[in-house]
This record gives C-alpha cells, sequence and structure tokens, in this order.
C-alpha cells in the first residue's frame, strides 16, 4: 500500500526501493494505517492533477520532509526550527549548508501539508495542544497548536533554536516564550516596527531599518545555533537555491494569471508557495527543482494546446487573504463552478499591486529583504492594503474577491469586512467573506462552506455577464 502512494507521489522505483524501510518506519510512528495510506491517494488525486509528471514529483518532496523529521529523534543531528511568515526560510537554509549535522524546519507547516492536508490526521495533534494549554473555543492560532501539539505528542526532536516570527501578530511571539518557559527551547525573536500612522506607507526608512537590523540579529543568533558564522557566501548560495525553485514556480504563476484558460489548478499553485517559502533538504530541494522544471514543460505544451481548468472565458477572482493550507479542494470546488482565482492577497505588493516589490538600489541582504518584507500587503495598514487590492483586481481584469479568513488570527480578521466595504465602494465587485480555519481541518470544511461558494460562483457570472 505505502508503495503505491510513494508512487502516486513521484517516487522512482529505486527510490521506493531505497527508501520504502524508513518511510514505513515513521508512518508507524505518525500512526499512519493502510486505511489512512489510502485515504491520502485519494484525497491528493482529488485535489491535484496527478497525470502530470512535476505535480507528483513535488508532492513527494513533502512526504520526504515529514520523513526526514519525525526520523530525527533516532537518526541524531541538531535542528532549526521557524514557522511561516517565511522571512527566514533561506537564513536557515544557510545554517545547514555549513554544518552537516543542523537540519532546519518549519515543523508545523510541514505537518498542516502532510498529515492534514495528505491524510486528514492532523485531529490528533490538535487535541493534544488543546490537552495541554491551548484550550479549545479560545480561538487560538492553529498553526501555533500544531506546534504545541508535536512537542506534546514527542513527535520532533526539541530545537536548539525556534525563529520567532512576529511580522503579522503579535501571538507567534508569546506563544514561543511560553514554549521557552516549558519546554526549554532557546527563542530568537524577529519583529518590525509597526508603529506607523493609519495611511503610512512600509516603505519608509525607519520601518526597512528597524526590520534589517533584527534580521542582521537573527543571522548571528542562527549562526551561533548552528556553531559556525553564516557567511554572506553561505547566504547568496541558500538564496541561488531558492531562486532555482522560485524561477519555475513564478513561470507557473503566470501562466495562470495570463493564460485563458490557466493549465493548472491554483490550489497547487498555492502549495508550491508553501513549499518555495520552507527551508528544504538539500536533497530534497533538488527534487523540487527538477519537478518544478518538469511541471513548467508540461504546462507549456498544455498552453500551447488551450487546456485549462476552467472554461476559457471564465470569471477570475481575486483570493484574499490566502487559501487553506489544509483543504485545497476549497479552491478546487469553486473551479469546477467555473471560476479560477489564480491570484493571492499575499502575493501583492505596494503600491500597486504587482507581484514584485521594488528593491531597486539595495545592495545589503538584509536591508534587501527587509524591504520586500514592508511592501507585502498583509504586512500593512487596512488604508494600503485596499489600494493594493483595488489596483490588483484593476491590472488583471478581476471579476470579484473571495476572502477566506483564518478567524483565530486577530489582525487578518480585524479588517475583513471593512476591506469588503472598501472595495466594493470602490470598484462595484462582488465581495465574499468566508470565515475558516487556514490550518485546522476540524473547522469549515469544503463541503460546509460549499453553499457559499456557490452562491459566490452564481454573483461573479452575473456580474460578468452584466459586463458584456
Amino acid at each position: 500500500m505505502i508503495d503505491k502512494y510513494l508512487e502516486l507521489c513521484g517516487y522512482k522505483p529505486e527510490e521506493i526501493k531505497s527508501q520504502l524501510p524508513r518511510v514505513e518506519k515513521a508512518f508507524t510512528i505518525l500512526g499512519l494505517t493502510d486505511f489512512d495510506v489510502e485515504r491520502g491517494q485519494e484525497r491528493i488525486s482529488g485535489f491535484f492533477d496527478t497525470n502530470l509528471k512535476g505535480v507528483r514529483r513535488i508532492l513527494g518532496v513533502l512526504v520526504r520532509e515529514l520523513v526526514d523529521l519525525t526520523l530525527a529523534k533516532e537518526e541524531g543531528g541538531r535542528w532549526i526550527y521557524s514557522s511561516p511568515p517565511s522571512a527566514c526560510a533561506d537564513i536557515l537554509t544557510a545554517a545547514s549548508l555549513g554544518n552537516k549535522d543542523i537540519h532546519v524546519a518549519f515543523p508545523d507547516l510541514l505537518f498542516v501539508l502532510t498529515m492534514g492536508m495528505m491524510f486528514d490526521k492532523l485531529d490528533p495533534i490538535m487535541e493534544a495542544a488543546e490537552g495541554l494549554y491551548l484550550e479549545p473555543g479560545m480561538a487560538h492560532c492553529s498553526l501555533i497548536q500544531t506546534r504545541l501539539g508535536l512537542y506534546a505528542r514527542n513527535l520532533i526532536p526539541r530545537a536548539v533554536l525556534q525563529v520567532s516570527v512576529g511580522l503579522i501578530c503579535d501571538e507567534n511571539p508569546k506563544a514561543d516564550a511560553s514554549f521557552e518557559e516549558f519546554f526549554g527551547i532557546p527563542v530568537q525573536y524577529l519583529l518590525r516596527s509597526q508603529d506607523k500612522d493609519w495611511e503610512e506607507s512600509g516603505r519608509i526608512q525607519r520601518h526597512i531599518e528597524f526590520l534589517a537590523k533584527n534580521l542582521k540579529r537573527m543571522v548571528e543568533r542562527v549562526g551561533e545555533a548552528a556553531g559556525g558564522e553564516i557567511t554572506d557566501d553561505m547566504l547568496n548560495q541558500a538564496r541561488k537555491m531558492a531562486r532555482d525553485f522560485s524561477k519555475p514556480m513564478r513561470q507557473i504563476l503566470e501562466m495562470g494569471v495570463n493564460c485563458d484558460p490557466p493549465p493548472i489548478s491554483s490550489a497547487f499553485v498555492h502549495l508550491m508557495r508553501a513549499i518555495n517559502g520552507m527551508p528544504l533538504n538539500r536533497h530534497n530541494h533538488e527534487i523540487a527543482v527538477e519537478g518544478a522544471n518538469i511541471l513548467c514543460q508540461e504546462l507549456q505544451e498544455r498552453v500551447n494546446k488551450g487546456e485549462g481548468v476552467v472554461p476559457k472565458g471564465s470569471p477570475r477572482v481575486l483570493h484574499g487573504y490566502v487559501q487553506s493550507y489544509v483543504d485545497p479542494g476549497i479552491v478546487v470546488a469553486l473551479e469546477k463552478m467555473g471560476i479560477s482565482a489564480p491570484i493571492e492577497e499575499v502575493q501583492l505588493y505596494e503600491p500597486d499591486g504587482r507581484f514584485s516589490p521594488d528593491i531597486s538600489g539595495i545592495e545589503d541582504p538584509n536591508y534587501r529583504l527587509a524591504a520586500v518584507l514592508t511592501q507585502a500587503s498583509i504586512f500593512n495598514s487596512l488604508p494600503v492594503k485596499s489600494r493594493v487590492t483595488i489596483e490588483a483586481c484593476r491590472r488583471y481584469k478581476l471579476d470579484g474577491c473571495l476572502w477566506l479568513v483564518h478567524y483565530s488570527c486577530r489582525p487578518i480578521m480585524s479588517d475583513s469586512y471593512m476591506m469588503k466595504d472598501i472595495v466594493q465602494k470602490e470598484l462595484g465587485i462582488p465581495f465574499m467573506v468566508l470565515e475558516t480555519d487556514v490550518y485546522d481541518p476540524r473547522y469549515n470544511r469544503n463541503r460546509q462552506l460549499r453553499p457559499q461558494l456557490e452562491a459566490f460562483a452564481e454573483m461573479v457570472k452575473s456580474y460578468k455577464a452584466s459586463l458584456r
């Protein structure tokens, strides 16, 4: 049974033969039965186009990372962890390049994408966290619950350092501070300045300088935990590795945005973006790059034939704030209704809703990354975010907005209905807010949201028809 699953996830015959014992051991530790593996096959085949070799190869990267982390306690090594948003993935990767004993991961997101999205087996991990001290019904971030549940169930090794990213919310650093007290895990915080006026842009010098200094301190602390200095050469090598994957991924993204019809579901593009934001084992990274390049070629063939996931001329919407990490079926269902969602709000930058920020003239790598992050729409105030969203809808000629909000995230949830009012007043396009949990599969699954999705699809189709 497991060998069939690995085949579906792009493992080559010789890889299955060599890796099957490790996979079986890891799946046993995780409590994955033959039933779970069979269900996993059904789920990923339903969510993604596994007829594409590139899709299968990239899915296999997640399985490999899951196995590596699950067996880490017995296979040894020291681990440095962080969590989304992915401001420090390249820095963690650089640390692993300088020391073969150092391994890096975003364990919470990895388990959401595997035990959650692939196998629908995340519930016991969530419940373990709730049984410890993050009580249910209190709107704690489910990504933090996942992290706590992994420690509570003793599924992953204790980190020698946790990089706590506080670029969006304040709960992430507070939770990691409690983990430091509870589990004795050292923490390095990555924070940004949020003391700006209501309509003030993030593209101002004091914000960039504050974040750049935080990044510099983080690089130093990660280097200390890894047992050596992280040099600029190591950082450049890590960023080149990231570009090797992000370049074909960007081409695939642009096919979805610019081609009619889009050749692949945006649910898989979303998954690629999640993988691109995570630090990967070097060998797994090479497989991810291989898969992305293969997929690029496969999709170009579809574009040449005019094939896609929705009929030609179908309406297109902006998906905000972000797609569900645990239930791609939400977007797949929307596409089956004839609506594509090729753009996510988390991809947009101020001032005008493009996919790329302005970092011209900035040489220092910490300042460059700080400039990128401070221009991201999601890290800005409502007036900035709404302007970026409006400009993106105009730029890409979108027919509506579907705002999937992570209800336990205060910064995201607090302004979603105000965003709806502002965008609709300016553009008059359909805008629906769906409250859900983008990491916890127990809340608002696709089947529960379907009536709202159907209503939204009809509104968007009627709006597009009225423009003809």
